[in-house]
């Protein structure tokens, strides 16, 4: 039977379609899985990248705050005793004061370094805790430092030694410390990344809501519940810029250049936990070393209570450290 003018009229059109597809098919490029799998990793890094740089651009308004501050406990009296605290640079300096402050004996000092929202400044530091040191002619100076904390010590008692040349040395605790970004359990990258990145907005809000694994240290019978809690709420948003800038201050840190550094010390205790190689941060067998170099008379002291994986629990835990500090 012949077709009509409509039906001839589809068919036409239903071959044109046909053809038109076996053209495309042809002249397609054969795409391999693989190459797809480049193709959406390299999609997967320019968003990255573009992200990290509209982070970057928002921290220009967000937390930039440069300038630290100490929080001063204790006696006060400039002829006491004193004990200088460097925490690491996320950590909360008023909590730690306010954990510290029922162990310590009140005619003791203790000034806690509170560092900025972004950066490091050593000359601050420096210029600041020099006047508490010079008025201790005759009283004990002990330094508790905890992780990148110690770098940070190391650098002001090399300042400090290089501006009174004869000073009284101190005693220098370092609490699971990194000698070198090298003995730090974070991704090279990651610390090269703070050299340009120094976290923003978006990327800190993130941060706030990653889940944290685990239930926490132990705490000692009588620690400070709610300053404990108010520690690990305000770590959770310490922000990104305190992160970056501490990563920042560990890839350039040198310990060799730090040449008068042995001068303004007296005595040094590494303090570490049981089966220290569990923390997840710090290399502690090779801090020991690297610090060793420096120090060869390094004491070294095992915490018999504090379990590997807790990294300077000094909120839930002062006590243990405590004792050690201010033992001798």
């Amino acid at each position: 039977m012949g077709r009509t003018p409509a039906e001839r009229l589809k068919l036409m059109a239903l071959q044109v379609t046909m053809s038109t597809r076996a053209t495309w098919k042809s002249r397609r490029p054969n795409v391999q899985p693989g190459a797809r799998a480049v193709a959406v990793g390299l999609l997967g890094v320019c968003g990255v990248a573009a992200l990290l740089a509209l982070d970057a651009l928002t921290s220009r308004a967000y937390r930039i705050r440069t300038e630290g501050a100490l929080v001063v406990t204790g006696s006060g009296d400039a002829a006491s005793d004193l004990l200088i605290v460097f925490p690491g640079h996320g950590a909360d300096g008023d909590s730690i004061a306010r954990a510290f402050e029922p162990i310590v004996d009140p005619s003791w000092t203790v000034i806690v370094v509170c560092f900025a929202e972004r950066g490091v400044d050593d000359a601050a530091i420096l210029e600041r805790l020099l006047p508490h040191v010079e008025s201790r002619a005759q009283g004990k100076v002990r330094v508790l430092a905890g992780s990148m904390g110690g770098m940070v010590a190391a650098t002001f008692l090399d300042g400090y030694a290089r501006s009174h040349p004869g000073a009284k040395p101190v005693d220098l605790f370092l609490d699971t410390c990194p000698w070198d970004r090298s003995a730090v359990k974070v991704p090279a990258p990651v610390l090269r990344l703070s050299r340009w990145y120094q976290g923003g907005w978006i990327s800190s809000a993130v941060w706030a809501r990653v889940p944290r694994a685990g239930s926490g240290p132990d705490l000692e019978p009588d620690a400070d519940v709610d300053a404990v809690r108010a520690s690990a709420e305000r770590n959770r948003r310490v922000g990104t810029p305190a992160l970056f800038s501490e990563a920042s201050y560990i890839d350039r840190f040198r310990l060799h250049r730090l040449s008068h550094l042995s001068d303004a010390v007296g005595s040094t205790t590494y303090i570490r936990a049981t089966e220290s190689h569990r923390d997840a941060l710090i290399d502690v067998a090779a801090s020991i070393r690297g610090w060793g170099r420096v120090f060869p008379d390094l004491r070294t002291v095992t915490l018999a209570s504090r379990a590997g994986k807790w990294h300077i629990p000094w909120m839930e835990r002062p006590r243990e450290v405590l004792a050690v500090v201010l033992g001798g």
